[in-house]
């Protein structure tokens, strides 16, 4: 089936570039990939119209429906640094406690000792001194 289209946006915590994948449902083009998809089956299967193809096209979209979903959800996270920006929606506490295993995990695992380190491009606030500890 087509691949949907691919967005550039920045994480929303470390600031890196990425892409992700626009579309998180169906499409009309998904519905018209389904019906030929199916139609072709049912033709290959019974060489005759089958009242059967509607279960079949049925199934299909919802294979697809599922596909895309988990796609996108898994895309919609960053890959630098943990962050979820559907998870920060419904729990900013969990996002954080995410992203901080995402930073641990990343820190006692060898194989990311080469690649660049995530935490140097981290937005940090920046307190004013009328607030900061003596």
């Amino acid at each position: 089936m087509l691949s949907s289209p691919v967005g550039d946006c920045y994480c929303a915590f470390c600031k890196s570039p990425r892409k992700y994948f626009i579309h998180k449902s169906l499409r009309p083009i998904h519905y018209v990939q389904a019906a030929l998809l199916s139609t072709l089956l049912m033709y290959l299967i019974w060489s005759e119209f089958e009242a059967r193809v509607f279960l079949i096209m049925a199934a299909l979209l919802i294979a697809l429906e599922l596909g895309l979903l988990v796609r996108w959800r898994l895309y919609i996270s960053c890959s630098k640094c943990g962050f979820d920006p559907v998870l920060y929606r419904k729990d900013p506490e969990i996002a954080s406690k995410k992203v901080t295993q995402f930073m641990e995990r990343y820190a006692a695992d060898p194989q990311f000792e080469l690649l660049p380190n995530p935490k140097k491009n981290l937005h940090h606030r920046r307190v004013p001194a009328r607030l900061q500890h003596p």
